[in-house]
């Protein structure tokens, strides 16, 4: 996609445009999205972390934890300014690749929301099950 770049959440940079992608996307204060995602070296070393750049801006987020030899998808969002350009789509694309090829596990989930179904779906994800939000 051109304007795309996506790089691996390495250092402090790339970890503090996650943090504020996954702000803007749902609404938490940057504060505590930073002191999750900057301070703590799990997203850095561990788990599979992206950020996409659009236009050299941090547009969508996404990563894969492996749980029980599956690639567990989570943390997706895009910046509600850069959606509906197939930025999640092409982030999930590359990350999941990424840590295929590294890992060599080919099972994976994710929990989606109606949103997000179509991009799943894309991607090869079919439905297993419905869950019930609560929320007050």
């Amino acid at each position: 996609m051109r304007g795309l770049h996506v790089a691996k959440v390495s250092d402090r940079v790339t970890a503090t445009d996650f943090a504020a992608v996954l702000s803007e996307a749902f609404g938490f204060p940057q504060d505590i999205c930073e002191a999750e995602f900057v301070d703590k070296a799990f997203w850095r070393e561990e788990a599979y972390a992206s950020v996409s750049y659009y236009h050299d801006k941090p547009a969508s987020v996404s990563s894969v934890i492996i749980v029980d030899q599956i690639l567990y998808v989570g943390l997706v969002a895009t910046r509600p300014a850069f959606r509906n350009k197939g930025l999640s789509y092409e982030t999930n694309y590359l990350l999941l690749e990424e840590a295929m090829a590294e890992t060599g596990i080919r099972r994976a989930a994710l929990h989606a929301t109606d949103a997000g179904r179509p991009i799943y779906e894309k991607l090869g994800f079919r439905p297993v099950m419905t869950i019930a939000g609560f929320g007050f």
